[in-house]
């Protein structure tokens, strides 16, 4: 009978229900061997977890090639079009323990197994081309950082920003992962990387760079932290539930494989290493093309048997795939298999789920759980007279050339961290933007104050506009913000920047006009022009911010415009002021009063002197949406970032200047004269700082004439 119920040698049971005892009321008896066996074998059931990538989802399918790449591989799964390769992929999130919710903020794993006729292929990856890290030494440490607290066994935001934070090349990896396709909405809708770099061999045994890529048919779609956090109080297996019933009712996810190539030739005279798992190959250089297309069209019919016992290794590869010098790779070809031989035994790749389906002639004898053959007879040694294990030595990879002395190399040599997460960043909209400053905002609460100072120091490295929109971010978690469109009365607004709060002085309109002025200030820091400026501003209905942007940099000094002496105080201390720090902090407050405003409004920015200067760096690197300079030292940096201006900039330049004189004027003029959105006016005369504490000409008619520009300018431009 096929539903009988049999002993694990195969004889059949007799009671199933009711346990052997002497007398009815007596206690249980040894000689019970169905009790005995049954508890014993339900003891043993739960084999390891995974350390990593312990929940996953699962399915088997096939690849299909349709483009010839036979020119960059040799490889059999490769060699015609319309070949078909059985497969079985696994899907995983990567942090959460086997029983954690699937739609977490995290990484998801994408592992494929191809069942190649020279054996098996493993293409283990992710669902990011990048990684936390580049040296596999810091492998353990990521893992206990992103794992439970050993004291409070809780997960600890400060752990696992105090560990990224303090790894530089992360920031790549961590800006996908609080990006919005942090949470993917399901596994059919998400790419798939290799991640690493690989090799290809063609038939010439010619070597070509490799990056393979699984790009979802499907599209991508991901999920919100507020749509994430509805869905895991419904279904914390939203993932595997989405693929299981896809697949059931006949809708088959679809990936189509694409790889990136490069020469040997091209990685030696690369600006970075083509070997760097944080950093990315662009596309401009190395398009993709395309190879063939995966789809999974079959459920496993036991899930422990085949998605738990799934057994995936980067060292699982066929001729003509190859490996490279990565460092995190070299790594993982010991981790990944050591790590299956301790969960699943010495001989995990008999289960069938991983076994090839090819003929094999193994070496491997013996070891617990040898359930084939073991190789009979066969002689177990080599060299020997029978000619058993011959090795295939027309398959050997070309040589690959190597340099420089072995020892422990510090990779931070390389210290270009942030260009990539730089360009990913700009790549964004502004509605991208904001989702990765709130997603990180909520992410990093439960970390020190020092570990959020570091790493809104580290993004603005990669643009000022993402450190400033962190710090407004977290700020706004901290200190909520007065409701949407009010214009709170205040005298002061507090900002967060990378290197602590921020002050500004703030000028509330009687009729907010929904738009804002960030008044930079000259070297007097806030003084009664500059109260004067925004007062002005408001009557016109722009709230008006004057930040404390200059003697930030030098604490405890205090002035104002009242005497010589505080005069020549000032230009001493001007020459020690941080211009590249002072952008971050413009872009602090642009962001925050971008908040105050409700994230609709404009916001203009205009400064005199050393805030005419920073003005046209704001101008420059961050963008607004107008921005006024009046005079301001600096001309080399002006005629140098004028080729990057990206507000609409009006500028004025008087005649007589100490930093600027008549030819370095000219040199300004000319730079920016290929801009549509730049307007550059002189005045005669000197500017009015240098009237007031040099005796020297001001001209006040003139002066009056830009102020009128200025207006007519903003209310454009802001409007």
């Amino acid at each position: 009978m096929k539903t009988a119920l049999y002993h694990a040698n195969g004889a059949p049971v007799a009671d199933n229900q009711n346990i052997l005892t002497a007398g009815p009321r007596g206690p249980a008896l040894l000689q019970d061997l169905w009790l005995i066996e049954k508890l014993a074998h339900f003891d043993r059931e739960v084999i390891p977890e995974r350390r990593m990538h312990a929940k996953g989802s699962g399915a088997h399918g096939s690849f299909t090639v349709t483009h010839d790449i036979t020119r960059y591989s040799k490889a059999a799964l490769f060699s015609e079009v319309g070949k078909h390769t059985p497969v079985f992929v696994r899907f995983s999130t990567v942090a959460g323990e086997r029983g954690a919710a699937d739609a977490e903020r995290d990484i998801r794993g994408f592992a494929v197994k191809f069942y190649t006729e020279e054996g098996n292929w493993d293409l283990v990856g992710n669902n990011t081309p990048v990684f936390f890290m580049r040296d596999p030494l810091r492998f353990t440490d990521l893992n206990r950082a992103v794992k439970r607290d050993p004291r409070s066994n809780l997960r600890s935001a400060h752990g696992n920003w105090d560990f990224w934070t303090l790894v530089p090349e992360s920031l790549h990896q961590v800006t996908i992962v609080m990006s919005d396709r942090g949470i993917p909405a399901s596994y059919r809708h998400m790419h798939g990387f290799g991640s690493h770099t690989f090799s290809l061999v063609n038939a010439d045994n010619e070597r070509h760079w490799v990056k393979f890529h699984l790009r979802s048919r499907q599209g991508i779609r991901n999920l919100t932290d507020a749509q994430a956090q509805a869905l895991v109080g419904q279904d914390r297996e939203s993932s595997q539930r989405d693929l299981f019933t896809a697949i059931e009712s006949g809708d088959f996810p679809r990936w189509q494989l694409c790889i990136q190539v490069m020469t040997e030739r091209q990685a030696r005279s690369l600006a970075f290493n083509p070997f760097d798992l944080s950093k990315v190959w662009p596309h401009a250089d190395h398009p993709l093309i395309e190879v063939g297309e995966l789809v999974l069209d079959r459920n496993p019919d036991n899930y422990f048997a085949e998605v738990e016992q799934a057994a995936f290794s980067p060292a699982n590869l066929v001729p003509g795939i190859g490996l490279s010098p990565d460092k995190m790779l070299q790594a993982r070809l010991f981790s990944y298999g050591d790590t299956q031989r301790h969960r699943l035994g010495v001989n995990f790749h008999l289960i069938p789920v991983n076994a090839p389906r090819c003929p094999v002639h193994s070496y491997h004898r013996d070891g617990a759980m040898r359930v084939d053959a073991n190789a009979g007879g066969t002689i177990g040694y080599a060299p020997n007279s029978q000619g058993e294990w011959q090795d295939h030595p027309a398959l050997a990879e070309p040589p690959l050339a190597l340099q420089g002395d072995a020892a422990h190399w510090d990779a931070r040599g390389d210290d270009d961290h942030y260009s990539q997460p730089r360009a990913l960043f700009r790549l964004m909209s502004p509605a991208q933007q904001q989702a990765l400053f709130d997603n990180t905002a909520r992410s990093i609460q439960g970390a020190s104050r020092e570990v959020k100072e570091r790493h809104v120091a580290r993004c603005a490295r990669a643009d000022a506009a993402y450190g400033a929109g962190v710090a407004a971010a977290i700020r706004a978690l901290e200190f909520p913000t007065s409701p949407q469109g009010a214009h709170p009365m205040i005298d002061r607004l507090d900002i967060a920047t990378p290197d602590g709060a921020l002050h500004a002085h703030v000028h509330r309109p009687a009729r907010p006009n929904r738009a804002a002025v960030v008044v930079l200030q000259e070297i007097f820091g806030i003084n009664n022009d500059m109260k004067q400026t925004c007062a002005e501003l408001a009557e016109q209905g722009f709230l008006a911010v004057c930040p404390d942007l200059f003697w930030r940099q030098e604490p405890g000094v205090e002035l104002s415009d009242a005497t010589q002496a505080e005069w020549e105080k000032g230009f001493a201390l001007y020459s020690r002021f941080d211009r590249d720090l002072g952008v971050v902090d413009v872009g602090a407050t642009i962001a925050a009063v971008r908040r105050h405003l409700g994230g609709t409004g404009k916001v203009g920015v205009m400064g005199y002197c050393l805030g005419g200067l920073m003005t046209f760096l704001t101008a420059a690197r961050l963008g607004a949406d107008a921005a006024v300079a009046y005079y301001g030292g600096g001309t080399e940096q002006y005629v140098d970032e004028a080729a990057t201006l990206r507000s609409p900039l009006l500028m004025h330049l008087a005649e007589e200047d100490e930093f600027i004189d008549r030819a370095a004027r000219e040199r300004i003029v000319q730079a920016l004269a290929g801009h549509p959105w730049a307007q550059v006016h002189t005045y005669p005369g000197c500017n009015h700082a240098f009237a007031r504490h040099r005796g020297a000409h001001y001209d006040a008619a003139a002066a009056a004439l830009a102020n009128g520009r200025t207006a007519q300018f903003l209310a454009t431009h802001l409007a």
